[in-house]
């Protein structure tokens, strides 16, 4: 009830504050914070949600920086497209944490800095960037009801995932997105295969010769059922 009266209070006196009160997921509290904290190891200055990289090129000696954190063997990657268009470059590297769910806490145990330069075919196989687009633009067209258009995303999800490289495609489509991500779902297995893009690898933490929280309060993440 004190939330909801503080909210018509700031709709009445159109105060720019509602924003604070957008309070971020507790579960999903353990990314943002694992960002945070290499964001000041690289100096990084106040950025916009929508900037291409977490660690812009300027931070990380000329070459742009994605941080990625999940729990367990799976890498999420984020937008699909995206994602594609930083395997294209010619200089890029990832960031990736791997957590440990353990009862209401995440650990860390693993860090692996990686050269995804000019990564498109290792990645993403066969698929070209307009068959990105089609899937996406068939996965954003989705609505509630519509299941010919759900079985028309999967359909082209698992032609386009057959065809991938590590990179497989995740459409989500809830009740609050729809949207096209994509992970990397045996990053255990791409890191062992591919050594040499491998610049960096810790179990305990330590990134730039500074140590990293390894263990936070946080659920594991529920997620939303779809409609």
């Amino acid at each position: 009830m004190e939330q909801h009266q503080t909210y018509f209070w700031l709709c009445k006196t159109k105060k720019p504050l509602l924003s604070s009160l957008l309070v971020m997921p507790a579960s999903q509290q353990n990314g943002h914070d694992f960002d945070e904290e290499i964001k000041n190891i690289h100096a990084v200055g106040k950025t916009s949600y929508t900037a291409k990289h977490d660690i812009p090129a300027e931070c990380n000696g000329d070459v742009p920086l994605s941080v990625k954190s999940s729990v367990g063997d799976t890498c999420d990657s984020g937008d699909a497209l995206r994602m594609y268009d930083n395997a294209e470059l010619s200089c890029y590297q990832v960031l990736r944490g791997q957590f440990e769910q353990v009862g209401g806490q995440k650990h860390l145990r693993a860090l692996h800095l990686v050269d995804m330069s000019n990564s498109t075919a290792l990645l993403f196989g066969g698929n070209t960037r307009n068959d990105l687009v089609a899937l996406d633009t068939l996965t954003k067209s989705y609505r509630h009801g519509r299941e010919d258009i759900r079985r028309a995303v999967h359909a082209m999800k698992n032609t386009l995932n057959a065809r991938s490289g590590y990179m497989q495609f995740r459409p989500k489509m809830d009740s609050q997105q729809h949207r096209l991500q994509c992970s990397i779902p045996k990053w255990s297995a791409f890191v062992a295969e591919h050594t040499e893009r491998v610049l960096y690898h810790s179990t305990a933490g330590i990134y730039r010769g500074v140590q990293l929280t390894l263990v936070r309060d946080s659920l594991r993440r529920i997620r939303q059922a779809r409609y």
